[in-house]
């Protein structure tokens, strides 16, 4: 008998074992230093832009490190989707200036979603968001992908609740980002929107001219930039009217507002609600805002952020560029900018001013925030 008791014993020692320690992991310290994350490293920085523009962050989401640090860890987990396959970095790579290196992201499902996915940098300072601007706040931005049946398949976000506060690590990050520590949407999302508000863009070669004036470019770089006010006229919609003004905001030479305008005193938001048609194609398939029309992007990091267009569709920036000077299609919803003598506009570039075109271009983006380690999988 005893042969058969000594096994049930040990088993109901090992399950006692169990419970006790999974007991303990649930309980961890307000200060327990998770191996994911460093807890050395300061997120909150003072932006170059500030007392330009005014932060989007509302009164109840401060910054704070607690808050960027879950974030973070949020940013990365899988959890987040229907299947715990596909996290929010899977479309915004860091390597990729957070965004992807596909024309259509892929879903949790398998299958590609709507648009391209635009870069996650300087958001604190945007207050649009999506190519169509459909929300203005941040934090109801970051649930909706999480929600998406394409994206991340959480149809249901109540569940998600529940399926983060079954992951032991997760309690002592809410309690300390929030004095609460069973996950709740609210704080879900203020994390997230915290996390990515965090993700600065502003250390480029250009924002090093700024206080250089202008020193540090090359011929073919000054050539470029004049190329860029004038003849190719790009500011019409990325408008350069002071240079740190302009060239700041959440995104590089644009306002990253609905339809670009900015006032010379700073960051200005448009009260209109019209995008713009750039004539892709002569009829438009993707309505966007309506009428084929879609939010400027931002011109921060384009040599990291290809492909190009609300849908991916230009691999290279030869070919935006090409699809500027001579490939407009007469779309009846075109943008008058965009239209010389009723006709699309052809701009005539020599190949020479192409390539200055692209090298101004290159200046814009800041390769530093590829290796932030702050900004990292904290998973790996």
């Amino acid at each position: 008998m005893r042969i058969y008791i000594l096994p049930i014993l040990i088993g109901f020692g090992l399950i006692f074992i169990f419970n006790f320690c999974k007991k303990e992991e649930t309980n961890i310290p307000i200060d327990f230093k998770s191996p994911i994350l460093d807890p050395s490293l300061n997120y909150i920085h003072t932006s170059r832009f500030q007392g330009q523009v005014n932060p989007n962050e509302p009164l109840d989401n401060v910054l704070t490190n607690a808050k960027i640090a879950l974030g973070r860890v949020l940013f990365y987990d899988p959890r987040l989707s229907k299947t715990s396959t596909v996290s929010c970095a899977s479309c915004h790579k860091q390597n990729f200036g957070f965004a992807d290196n596909l024309p259509k992201s892929i879903g949790f499902n398998g299958q590609p979603t709507k648009r391209n996915s635009m870069p996650i940098i300087n958001e604190r300072f945007n207050f649009s968001f999506f190519w169509d601007a459909r929300t203005r706040k941040l934090e109801e931005q970051v649930l909706m992908p999480v929600a998406d049946h394409i994206e991340m398949g959480m149809e249901d976000l109540d569940k998600l609740e529940a399926k983060l506060e079954a992951v032991n690590f997760y309690e002592p990050l809410f309690y300390k980002a929030f004095g609460y520590s069973k996950p709740t949407l609210d704080h879900i999302g203020k994390a997230l929107a915290q996390f990515i508000r965090a993700i600065p863009s502003e250390n480029s070669k250009f924002d090093q001219a700024i206080g250089l004036g202008f020193s540090n470019f090359n011929a073919q770089e000054v050539f470029g930039m004049t190329l860029f006010r004038e003849k190719a006229n790009c500011n019409s919609c990325h408008n350069i009217i002071h240079p740190l003004v302009n060239f700041s905001e959440t995104t590089l030479l644009t306002t990253n507002f609905v339809n670009g305008n900015m006032t010379g005193s700073g960051y200005v938001s448009s009260t209109t609600s019209e995008g713009v048609n750039i004539g892709l194609d002569k009829a438009s398939s993707d309505l966007g805002m309506g009428n084929g029309k879609f939010k400027i992007p931002s011109l921060r990091n384009l040599d990291l952020t290809a492909p190009y267009m609300h849908d991916g569709r230009f691999a290279t920036l030869m070919e935006v560029i090409d699809h500027y000077d001579s490939g407009i299609q007469n779309n009846e919803h075109l943008d008058d900018r965009l239209i010389t003598n009723n006709k699309p506009q052809k701009l005539k570039l020599l190949p020479h001013e192409k390539e200055a075109l692209i090298a101004f271009l290159k200046t814009l983006t800041d390769y530093s925030i590829v290796q932030d380690k702050k900004f990292r999988n904290p998973f790996n």
